[in-house]
């Protein structure tokens, strides 16, 4: 319901309110967050920047996380980090980066075990460190 311009400025305001501890548990009995969630999904890029905005600031309560969960968000903050890092990797210099710290957040004993046995932390370092060497020389010159 509504128009996707009052959906925004719907957005905005919620932004607003949410800023104030105290409103933050109105705003989620008032069932907006899967709205909001909503609009990060299906809407235009102010919509979605005034959404995800407010689902930020409305985290900052356990409650609103667990309810921002339950309505489907990880899957759009997924799909857009995942699209981020497909652009970032057109760029060599990404990929020992993305690697690296793709180990370094493993939080399995048991693949990090596997990965250190199998002799690829020491390329992943090299591999970093040559990159690090090529970004120094191109800021000098």
């Amino acid at each position: 319901m509504g128009t996707p311009t009052a959906k925004v400025n719907a957005a905005c305001a919620l932004l607003r309110r949410s800023q104030v501890e105290d409103n933050k548990v109105a705003i989620r009995r008032s069932g907006v967050i899967p709205l909001l969630v909503n609009l990060v999904e299906t809407r235009g890029f102010r919509a979605k920047k005034n959404a995800l905005t407010t689902l930020y600031s409305l985290c900052s309560a356990k409650e609103n996380k667990l309810r921002a969960v339950q309505s489907g968000i990880m899957k759009p903050l997924v799909d857009k980090s995942a699209f981020m890092m497909g652009l970032l990797m057109s760029v060599p210099e990404s990929k020992p980066v993305i690697l690296v710290e793709e180990f370094r957040f493993e939080e399995s004993v048991v693949y990090r075990t596997m990965v250190a046995r199998e002799g690829a932390i020491p390329p992943l370092v090299a591999l970093t460190q040559q990159e690090q060497v090529k970004l120094c020389k191109r800021r000098i010159l």
